[in-house]
């Protein structure tokens, strides 16, 4: 792996027309960040070979996948993603800077799932949170919107 080189290529940006003159929020940058979807190859011999593919900071993890199926897999990750219709939320530690966890939703299958979490995460701090003043940051996102929670 070391001596692998590795290519990233953007599938999708958001603001394709986007002017940093225009003097952007923060959050606003964040979400033009977030709002690429990558898919990174390594070299291997003559050509490459699929890595990983990235919308934001999820990574969608396809090992398990056939070589057969991988580009029908890549090709309606992508479709779901264009649409709007892919989900994701990414939980950090403020407090001790680290990832806690990160899920995709796919909201013509997972809308109950989803609203379920969302509803877990609107719910006010609990007591232990409250007493080591915890802060959590929670990421939701699709191609089309960008919502920052913290708690």
């Amino acid at each position: 792996m070391q001596n692998e080189k590795r290519e990233i290529h953007t599938v999708f940006r958001r603001f394709p027309f986007f002017c940093l003159t225009k003097n952007p929020s923060l959050p606003a940058l964040a979400y033009l960040f977030r709002a690429s979807l990558e898919l990174q190859f390594t070299s291997a011999g003559n050509g490459f070979r699929f890595a990983e593919l990235w919308f934001g900071e999820y990574i969608f993890e396809l090992f398990d996948i056939e070589e057969g199926f991988l580009e029908a897999e890549l090709l309606d990750i992508i479709r779901q993603t264009r649409s709007g219709n892919l989900q994701v939320i990414v939980a950090n530690d403020l407090g001790r800077k680290r990832w806690l966890w990160d899920a995709a939703f796919h909201m013509s299958e997972d809308y109950a799932d989803f609203a379920a979490v969302l509803e877990r995460i609107q719910k006010p701090k609990s007591l232990w949170d409250k007493l080591t003043k915890r802060r959590i940051q929670y990421e939701i996102y699709n191609r089309n919107t960008y919502r920052c929670i913290l708690k």
